[in-house]
This record gives structure tokens, sequence and C-alpha cells, in this order.
């Protein structure tokens, strides 16, 4: 099983029973569920690690442990939108400056329009 808590306040937020093989948007559709947290919104942690959506769930768990706890980050709404119009192929030139150097907006970027916004 995976506890998810608040990334902010450390407190629980739900308990999710995980199948085999399931990856990590598997458990971002399931804290929706539970939660109410869009899946887009959900950025998931494990030890300050952000985990990337196609990770398997199983690969997170200690070898002695039966549980797994999960921290979950709400995305801020601007920082959603972005990403969304990124992926609609809007051009990392068409950010500002400040977005332009964002680490996440820029790989969202190269993979929206294949490494062409590398040129």
């Amino acid at each position: 099983e995976v506890q998810i808590i608040s990334g902010i306040s450390g407190s629980h937020l739900c308990t999710v029973e995980i199948h085999p093989f399931w990856r990590v948007r598997d458990l971002k559709a399931k804290v929706e569920e539970l939660e109410g947290v869009e899946v887009k919104c959900q950025q998931l942690l494990v030890d300050s690690r952000i985990l990337g959506d196609g990770e398997l769930v199983e690969d997170l768990f200690s070898p002695d442990s039966g549980t797994c706890q999960v921290s979950l980050v709400r995305k801020d709404q601007e920082r959603v939108r972005i990403l969304e119009s990124i992926a609609a192929g809007r051009s990392l030139t068409d950010l500002s400056p400040e977005h332009q150097k964002d680490r996440e907006f820029v790989l969202a970027a190269v993979r929206s329009s294949q490494g062409r916004d590398l040129q």
C-alpha cells in the first residue's frame, strides 16, 4: 500500500492499495478519485525526488517495507496552464524570459516540439 501525505503539512491524506505493475500515472488517477486533485495538478515525491509518470510504483518500496510514503504537492494553476499551452504547440520563445529558464517548461517544450525549440 501507498500512504499519500500532504507535501506541505505532512498530514495523512489517504492510503491506496496498489496493483502489480501500476505506474505513477495510475497512482495519480487513484489519488484524483480519492482526494479530488486532478492528475495534471499533482506532483508526487518520494524522499524529495519527483516521480515520473512512467515509473513503476512497486520500485518505490524499500525491500523490507510493505508500505511507501508519497508526498503530494499541488501544482500551481498558472504552471498547469502554461504546461498545457506548451503541449498544445506554444513555443518556448513565446514565454517570458523567466519562464524560458524554467526546467519543467523547457523539457515540455522540447518534448512537444520534438527538439525544434532548442534551435
